[in-house]
């Protein structure tokens, strides 16, 4: 699905930039398919997801620890529908899509792709620094 998906978003959105970041297993692949010489798509060449990340408005995936990040830093996100992908989300309010046309809906909705921050609020722990400092004082008094 994702070589449709990528040609009817560059198509739908043509003035956006499209940045696809393969799974390592897969760049080369996806470097020789004729997907990556669409005009508008490119290929992310940073090593640091953060970086790209701190660019991106929109991140869609499927079952990737990236898009829980992403869901974290309140990126709007969008994930490919399937048993798999609605278990490993099934704590959040993830915007799911089948197919091309369900995607590019969602995308216009200006409301869609985020999770409540209540949900972020328990599952990314707002206070990290708080707690980690917290948890290294107990152990360090130990």
């Amino acid at each position: 699905i994702y070589p449709d998906l990528i040609r009817d978003l560059a198509a739908a959105f043509p003035d956006r930039r499209i940045i696809v970041r393969p799974h390592p297993n897969h760049r080369q692949a996806f470097l020789s398919s004729d997907v990556a010489g669409v005009e508008g798509i490119s290929v992310d060449e940073e090593t640091d997801v953060y970086t790209t990340f701190s660019q991106a408005e929109i991140v869609i995936g499927d079952i990737s620890t990236s898009l829980m990040e992403a869901l974290a830093l309140g990126k709007r996100v969008y994930s490919l529908r399937s048993s798999q992908a609605e278990k490993y989300f099934s704590n959040l309010d993830v915007s799911f899509f089948s197919d091309a046309p369900e995607l590019i809906n969602l995308i216009n909705d200006a409301t869609s792709g985020r999770i409540p921050q209540t949900q972020r609020d328990a599952l990314f722990c707002t206070d990290w620094e708080k707690n980690y400092t917290t948890f290294i004082t107990q152990l360090l008094a130990n």
